[in-house]
């Protein structure tokens, strides 16, 4: 179960995950319990490609160069899961989240 100590403190809790993780996702909901979260869903990188996102203005791999301390593009999968944390930023600011834990 999730701590009181961390239901006091933020107003919603977020788990990310992507289609296709439906074992991860039971497990999470056993151990958090069901009602005290929701998923946040990025893109399985199974069912997508770079060139794909990049069409869809999902992504900028110069941009992304550009700000990596490294100067190093993405990878596709963290591409994927930051489309998750991108969807749990946008539900914050639709519903009037102040402070979330993701």
């Amino acid at each position: 179960m999730l701590p009181s100590a961390l239901k006091k403190t933020h107003d919603a809790v977020f788990v990310v995950t992507a289609p296709g993780f439906e074992e991860r996702q039971a497990m999470m909901e056993n151990e958090l319990g069901k009602e005290n979260f929701e998923f946040v869903f990025g893109i399985h990188k199974s069912t997508t490609s770079k060139e794909e996102m990049i069409a869809r203005g999902l992504y900028d791999e110069e941009k992304a160069k550009r700000y990596d301390r490294a100067g190093k593009a993405m990878p596709l999968g963290h591409i994927c899961c930051s489309i998750a944390h991108l969807n749990a930023y946008r539900a914050m600011l639709e519903r009037g989240i102040e402070r979330a834990l993701i």
